[in-house]
């Protein structure tokens, strides 16, 4: 928590114009504005050396910008988006990071993305990125995280050391441990799996748990242990938070059909569960257990292949 706040202090501090009223540009170009900015970004003819001096910019918005602007050229953007991650500017290390990736949220990963920076390119910058897993900062950790989910199976010999993530206590890295193991994929990321069902279901953030469910939900369409997946869901459902988070663990044990008809033994137990605490209930929390009920059940049907 501690780390999120000086971030965002950082961010802050470094938007607000000065006493004398003028905003912090770069030196050469004093109150240049976004509109104009985001024009030069925009032109296919502006120099790389150009668009890769705003990955140095004070506002997060025109970094994004620029970004976008390197990823679009491919090839060409690499030598300098490696350049950027070996920077004593961590805005430079992550907006090259944020080029390699395109992940612009934490609802997964887009592994249909036609990005021109391949899997192969962003590979290249393997030794930078995962040297930066060892900075004792979070912004760059999980940058590092979200460009590695773009690398593919080139990522898979270091699954080790970005799994341990699943239990760090900023969000923002579990999601993106998630993410690159779903990049990855089977057989690789197999043995990962039970760790990132656990992560799940110990999970209390919806975005970072959104993330990891998209994840273990894909892992399992081609995993080789997926009994193992399902047994570990099973046992832990009872400790989800009834209906929304809980409703996640189920969907995954849906997404493997009667392949999770294992877990039907814990399932059944928590419908006799809820239908006794039904009976007390009142109110809200009686909308929540008809909820969750309704979702125990339906998982139910799923699970044993009925109609």
């Amino acid at each position: 928590m501690r780390r999120i706040l000086s971030t965002l202090v950082l961010i802050c501090a470094s938007s607000i114009p000065t006493v004398a009223g003028l905003q912090l540009d770069p030196p050469g170009r004093p109150n240049e504005d976004g509109h104009t900015i985001n024009g030069k970004l925009s032109r296919d003819d502006f120099p790389l050396e150009e668009r890769f001096a705003y990955f140095a910019h004070y506002s997060p918005t025109v970094r994004s910008t620029a970004a976008a602007s390197m990823r679009k050229v491919g090839e060409k953007a690499m030598p300098f988006i490696i350049r950027g991650l070996q920077s004593d500017d961590r805005h430079v290390v992550r907006t090259s990071c944020d080029a390699i990736s395109n992940v612009r949220s934490y609802s997964g990963v887009k592994l249909h993305d036609t990005s021109p920076i391949t899997p192969e390119l962003a590979a290249t910058a393997l030794p930078q990125l995962l040297a930066l897993l060892d900075r004792d900062d979070f912004y760059l950790q999980a940058g590092a995280l979200q460009a590695l989910s773009r690398c593919g199976k080139a990522s898979a010999p270091h699954l080790q050391q970005i799994a341990s993530f699943l239990a760090d206590e900023e969000w923002w890295l579990r999601a993106s441990s998630a993410a690159v193991l779903q990049s990855v994929g089977s057989p690789e990321a197999d043995p990962y799996s039970v760790d990132l069902a656990r992560a799940m279901l110990r999970e209390q953030h919806i975005m970072c748990l959104n993330s990891m469910t998209q994840a273990l939900r894909a892992l399992m369409q081609t995993s080789t242990n997926v009994g193992e997946v399902v047994v570990a869901i099973g046992e832990g459902l009872a400790n989800m938070e009834p209906n929304t988070l809980r409703r996640q663990g189920l969907q995954v044990l849906e997404s493997v059909g009667t392949n999770a008809v294992i877990a039907r033994p814990h399932i059944e137990a928590l419908v006799s569960e809820e239908r006794a605490r039904l009976e007390q209930a009142e109110g809200a929390a009686a909308d929540v257990l008809k909820k969750d009920l309704g979702n125990l059940e339906h998982t139910l049907k799923i699970i044993s292949g009925q109609p």
